[in-house]
């Protein structure tokens, strides 16, 4: 199963995501930022013989937007928060993973200490939301604003997503008497690769800017690192070139690409 999420900054991009989805044959699509018609965009799908179906938000809830290759009928609502949607989507290998569909709020208007807390809450909330569905064939995917080694995904309260397998197959970890569940982000292996470089461009005067930050990552339980493949940051399309080295050209954000076998 392919997932591609995006981030397309409320920008006219439908050619552009169907070139996406069709190229790189995708069954979960999740947009953020994206303010266009959805039938529009539905019908370049069928144009180009791509059957996606939508995922109806709930009112005031449509930070995201989701498609798929499933009837809505296939899909379980599980929540929808205001920087969240959670679905419950089958798989055929799986059964059913547990999808986080994720955009939180923007760094140019939070501090750090917002994100700290905000981690440490919707980490609480994805624990919640396990013990409902009974399930951890978990993914978050999506836009967070941090890179992976801020502390709002490392720290134990938090996402505690490690950069190694080995260390996140553990599935737990004990701090003072606690225990604290692991995650794996296996984002950490584009800090500093020349080909990907990062999905998110910024370029400041603060004297600690890093100019590519990963902000949009892909999470997974220790129950579907295995399965986890063919991760992305995408760069081009067969027609449309998305990034420079030095500047993003189409939104503000880099797609990224995953499979789940």
């Amino acid at each position: 199963m392919n997932f591609l999420f995006w981030n397309v900054n409320k920008k006219k991009l439908d050619k552009v995501i169907v070139d996406l989805v069709i190229e790189n044959d995708i069954d979960v699509l999740i947009l953020a930022e994206y303010e266009e018609d959805i039938s529009g965009l539905l019908k370049e799908f069928k144009h180009n013989n791509k059957l996606m179906h939508n995922y109806t938000n709930l009112p005031k809830r449509d930070r995201l937007k989701i498609f798929t290759t499933f009837p809505e009928s296939k899909i379980k609502r599980v929540e929808d928060g205001h920087h969240y949607l959670v679905l419950m989507i089958p798989h055929n290998n799986i059964g059913y993973i547990t999808l986080f569909a994720v955009h939180f709020f923007s760094k140019l208007h939070r501090n750090d200490p917002d994100f700290l807390m905000k981690s440490v809450k919707f980490s609480s909330t994805v624990t919640e939301i396990e013990k409902r569905v009974n399930s951890k064939n978990t993914i978050l995917c999506g836009d967070f604003n941090m890179n992976p080694f801020e502390q709002g995904l490392t720290i134990s309260g938090g996402m505690h997503a490690f950069p190694t397998k080995i260390e996140a197959k553990k599935g737990k970890r004990t701090i003072d008497y606690e225990e604290y569940e692991t995650f794996y982000n296996p984002m950490w292996k584009f800090i500093g690769e020349d080909n990907s470089l990062g999905t998110y461009y910024h370029s400041n005067p603060d004297s600690s800017g890093l100019y590519w930050n990963i902000f949009d990552q892909v999470i997974v339980r220790p129950n579907l690192i295995d399965n986890l493949d063919n991760l992305k940051i995408i760069r081009e399309t067969n027609t449309d070139i998305l990034a420079t080295d030095e500047k993003i050209l189409i939104s503000d954000h880099l797609p990224i690409k995953f499979s789940i076998n």
